[in-house]
């Protein structure tokens, strides 16, 4: 599973990095002492009014502090000022963080995906 977890990581930053040129007004960032403690990402979906979130963390020492709600709110005002008319997050299953932040935040599960690997070798 390392080679998945690499993987994972990869995609991970590799989506950020498109999330900051595809839509750099709608990133955003909370930092600490000059270090960046958390950040979250938006995208305008403007043909379906969907704003979407499509990353977002909050360093595990800087968690229970209210920074994940304050970037989690920054982005929903960016998405209405935008004209969106819902925000859409995604999370993993093993993610119990989000799974219990989310629905903290307003949100109501709509969905769920399943995933499946199998090594080529």
């Amino acid at each position: 599973m390392t080679e998945l977890n690499f993987s994972w990581q990869w995609r991970k930053k590799q989506s950020i990095i498109d999330d900051l040129n595809a839509n750099p007004a709608g990133v955003f960032v909370a930092e600490e002492e000059g270090k960046v403690v958390g950040y979250v990402t938006t995208r305008v979906e403007e043909e379906t009014g969907i704003g979407r979130i499509p990353n977002m963390a909050v360093d595990a020492r800087h968690r229970g502090k209210g920074i994940g709600k304050k970037l989690l709110q920054q982005a929903m005002e960016y998405l209405k000022a935008a004209g969106m008319k819902y925000a859409r997050i995604e999370t993993l299953e093993q993610n119990t963080i989000g799974r219990e932040f989310y629905p903290r935040m307003g949100f109501k599960e709509v969905a769920r995906q399943i995933h499946y690997a199998k090594p080529l070798s």
